[in-house]
């Protein structure tokens, strides 16, 4: 008799599939050359889906999460921050009997900063589409009480920023999206340095909370680097076993 993932116990090799939602608040800091060399300090809400498959020996989850918040400097001006990802994980337990996974995820999203005060017809943005490396542990307390601690580390991808010098409004005829989804360059771990993690309790069979890290940094066409702590309460809508 083995755990599964998340506490449940399996008698042979079922596969248990779930969904999930999560709601939480966050902290957020950037600090990105091309408008100003300050630091913005912000907090926000973020809500995500996610859908999970746990098999024996492998683990996958797809999870997609919004974050929206305010920002301001340390000389007043406000801003605006909206990011979304979309990520797909899979990995695969390492020495039979451990707890410990390791595998590869793929990843994408941009973060969207508005400055209004400084800057009324651009926004400033990194879009990113990227694979990871991923490891992940679960330490088991008791039935249906665990932690699970996973952190991921961007190997190569494809990046967007802005242009060092546009002189055209980013809201001119709609054009966001394309715009966030122009310029990319190709980017290895050398200079596009982004790490994410995060540790999570389940207290009950249902019922989660979790804490995430992201960081990245990236130099080009001015420097960026951008920096949160998110605290996010999930909930699991029920789970399906399968032999």
């Amino acid at each position: 008799m083995v755990t599964s993932l998340f506490g449940q116990y399996r008698l042979g090799n079922e596969t248990y599939q779930y969904w999930s939602l999560g709601a939480g608040a966050g902290l957020y800091q950037n600090i990105d050359e091309l408008l100003i060399p300050t630091r913005f300090d912000g907090i926000g809400l973020n809500v995500n889906v996610a859908f999970t498959i746990d098999r024996p020996r492998t683990y996958q989850k797809a999870k997609f999460q919004l974050d929206f918040g305010m920002e301001q400097n340390s000389a007043g001006y406000n801003g605006v921050l909206l990011f979304h990802q979309l990520n797909y994980g899979f990995l695969f337990q390492l020495p039979k009997k451990t707890r410990f996974y390791a595998g590869a995820r793929l990843a994408g999203g941009t973060n969207d900063h508005f400055y209004a005060a400084l800057d009324d017809g651009h926004l400033y943005w990194l879009t990113s589409y990227n694979l990871q490396g991923s490891l992940m542990y679960i330490l088991d307390r008791k039935r249906n009480k665990q932690w699970l601690m996973e952190a991921h580390l961007v190997l190569a991808g494809l990046v967007s920023r802005p242009e060092a010098e546009n002189y055209e409004s980013n809201f001119k005829n709609n054009a966001i999206w394309k715009d966030v989804h122009t310029n990319f360059n190709f980017a290895s771990i050398a200079d596009y340095l982004r790490v994410e993690g995060g540790i999570q309790y389940q207290y009950d069979i249902a019922n989660s909370f979790r804490y995430d890290l992201q960081w990245y940094s990236y130099p080009d066409p001015e420097a960026v680097t951008s920096l949160s702590h998110t605290i996010t309460f999930i909930r699991r809508l029920g789970t399906h076993k399968y032999y």
